[in-house]
Order: structure tokens, then C-alpha cells, then sequence
């Protein structure tokens, strides 16, 4: 009789355990949850860029985690391992997107000329840096999962050739996801320097003597209680998300049949653990409710920004 309870190691599965019934339980529904949430969020508040951000990592999350609770009834299914490894790598990347357009946001309201980067720029440089990372790390683990025959089991002879080249591209593709995150922080801590010191770049400086609908164009912008809070949201989700892909270089570093790669626990925890945590905070701090509450000004504001760049 099969013990389902994740406690009893199988060192001969592609886990090196069987996942835990109750975890996979847990996660599919707080991620069908968040998910289901965001759906509504995006459409009642007509930020429908989280319909293919925050909602599609949820979704991925969810199938994830359900192909995992497949191998939890069947531990050598190489379909429930190939799609846990393809979906619970690429996730997180669609989150972030979300993250780099809503701080974008941020710039628009709270004052373009302390940012280097034009509202709109953040989301289109940062987000095609994103998407490059994704390919790699979707590539990589559909390589690796290829090293897998149909009951789960590496395959000797392709060892080398799949599950080492994957291997390395998904580290390849979270490396340049952490370089991004780490640049994008860096961009956003300038910013708030600036804006906090009042002292904004040069290039706007040169038109301070502009018209008044200049001047007006680029106010700085009052960091009230809402956008506070947006702005801690912003902070947190992106430290969850960065300590996740440091979680993730280790696990892949370690190899397939490293400890940290057949410890549960420790990706529960510091991989999908943070990136539900990602996923809750902008539920709680939806920005079309507590940085853009008006839609129709939201959307006038946004085709504004289009012209700073």
C-alpha cells in the first residue's frame, strides 16, 4: 500500500520523494484562490495587464502543483513530472512583469523627472529582458524534463545531452532574471532618492523654465497613504521573488540529485512559499485600487505617458 504523506523518500522517483498530499492540496487552492481574485480584480478595475501577469502565474502555479499531486498518486508519471518542472520554472516571470508596469505606474504619478527610465520604458525594456529569460528557462526545463523517460526515470544516455544543457540553461535563464531585478532595483532606488532629496535629473532641470503645462507635466507628485502603500507592495514582492531565484541557482547548482533539489520542505518554502506570497500581496494591494481607483483617468493618464519616454 502506497504512503501518500511525503514523508517516506523514494531516492529511485525523479524527486528523490513522494510530494506531500496535504502541500499539494494547500498550494493548489490558495493559488486557484489568488487567482481567481486577480480575474476579478483585473476586470472590475480594467487593469487588464494582469490578466496576463499575475493571473497567468497563478494559473501556472496551480497546474504546477497539480501535476505535482498527480505524482503524489503516481510518483513515475513522466507527464506530472514534466509539467511541474516546465510550469513552477517560468511562473514567477509573468508576476514580475506585473511588478515592473506597476512601478512604472508609480513614476507616472509620483514624478517622471527623478526616474531615468520613462514610465512606459520600465515595462518595455524590463519585460522583453523578462520574456528572454523565460524562453531560456522554459527551454531549459523542457530539456531537462526530456531526460525523463515515460516513468519519471533519467535515462542514462541522455544524461548529458538533455539534463545537463537544460540544467544549464535554466540557471542561465534565472541568472539573468536576478540581473534584472538587481538593475531594476537599482533604477528604483535612484528614483526614490531622487524623489525623496527633490532633485531631479538634469534633462528636466534644462526645461525648468518651460511652459506652464511643462511645468505642471512634471510636479512631483504626493507619496500618500495609497501609493505608500503600492510602493512597500512593490518592495515586498520583488524581495520574495529575488530570494526565490537565489533559492532556485542554489537548487540547480546543487544538481538533480543534490540535497536541496530532494529536500521538499525547502522548495515548498523558498520557492512556491514566496511566490505565493508575491501572488497575495497585490491582492491586497491592487493598484487599481489603491493607485489608480478611476479607470477612465487611469487609462487618459497612461496615454499621456506615451510621449515620456
Amino acid at each position: 500500500m502506497s504512503d501518500n504523506s511525503g514523508d517516506h523518500v523514494q531516492p529511485d522517483g525523479p524527486y528523490g520523494y513522494l510530494p506531500n498530499f496535504a502541500i499539494c492540496i494547500t498550494f493548489i487552492v490558495l493559488f486557484g484562490l489568488s487567482s481567481l481574485l486577480h480575474a476579478i480584480q483585473a476586470i472590475w478595475t480594467r487593469h487588464w495587464f494582469f490578466l496576463y501577469t499575475a493571473l497567468l502565474c497563478g494559473l501556472l502555479e496551480t497546474l504546477g502543483w497539480a501535476a505535482r499531486f498527480w505524482s503524489n498518486q503516481n510518483l513515475f508519471n513522466g507527464q506530472a513530472f514534466t509539467i511541474q518542472i516546465s510550469t513552477l520554472i517560468i511562473a514567477p516571470t509573468f508576476l514580475l512583469a506585473a511588478v515592473f508596469m506597476i512601478f512604472g505606474d508609480l513614476v507616472k504619478v509620483l514624478g517622471v523627472q527623478y526616474s531615468r527610465l520613462g514610465p512606459l520604458l520600465y515595462a518595455r525594456i524590463f519585460f522583453t529582458c523578462d520574456i528572454i529569460s523565460l524562453a531560456l528557462q522554459g527551454i531549459g526545463g523542457g530539456m531537462a524534463s526530456a531526460a525523463a523517460d515515460n516513468n519519471g526515470n533519467i535515462q542514462p544516455t541522455l544524461i548529458k545531452k538533455l539534463l545537463i544543457k537544460g540544467t544549464n540553461l535554466m540557471l542561465v535563464g534565472i541568472a539573468l532574471q536576478l540581473v534584472i531585478i538587481v538593475a531594476f532595483m537599482l533604477l528604483a532606488g535612484e528614483f526614490l532618492y531622487r524623489y525623496r532629496n527633490d532633485r531631479p535629473l538634469s534633462r528636466f532641470l534644462s526645461n525648468s523654465s518651460g511652459s506652464a503645462s511643462t511645468l505642471n507635466e512634471h510636479a512631483r507628485g504626493e507619496l500618500g497613504g495609497k501609493r505608500r502603500f503600492v510602493l512597500c507592495a512593490v518592495v515586498l514582492s520583488t524581495t520574495c521573488l529575488f530570494a526565490r531565484g537565489i533559492y532556485r541557482m542554489i537548487e540547480l547548482s546543487d544538481g538533480w540529485n543534490g540535497k536541496v533539489m530532494h529536500t521538499e520542505w525547502l522548495f515548498a518554502f523558498l520557492d512556491t512559499g514566496l511566490v505565493l506570497a508575491a501572488m497575495y500581496v497585490w491582492n491586497f494591494a491592487h493598484p487599481g485600487w489603491f493607485l489608480h481607483p478611476n479607470p477612465e483617468k487611469k487609462d487618459l493618464e497612461m496615454r499621456g505617458s506615451a510621449s515620456i519616454q
